[in-house]
């Protein structure tokens, strides 16, 4: 069972975000305690039918951070098409 932990956006980077998911956490948004949406690879978005990044599930508002994947923008929309 993952630990939950209620995300800082301020303390936080996708270094240490992968850190966490590694050990076991589960993050929360901070306004409404939902899981987050996590997807930090291409592999991942596509399976959650999301862009790369975190988001809060309830409201993009509460939490909405993206991976910038500007060096291969046309490769992964096209694989996200896919």
């Amino acid at each position: 069972m993952a630990t939950k932990m209620i995300f800082n956006p301020e303390n936080h980077n996708f270094k240490k975000i992968k850190e966490l998911q590694a050990n076991g956490y589960e993050l929360l948004c901070p306004k409404c305690k939902a899981t987050l949406v996590i997807a930090l690879t291409l592999d991942e978005a596509k399976e959650k039918g999301v862009h790369p990044g975190m988001y809060c599930p309830t409201n993009p508002q509460h939490v909405h951070m993206t991976v910038s994947l500007a060096s291969t923008k046309q490769s992964l929309w096209e694989k996200l098409e896919k």
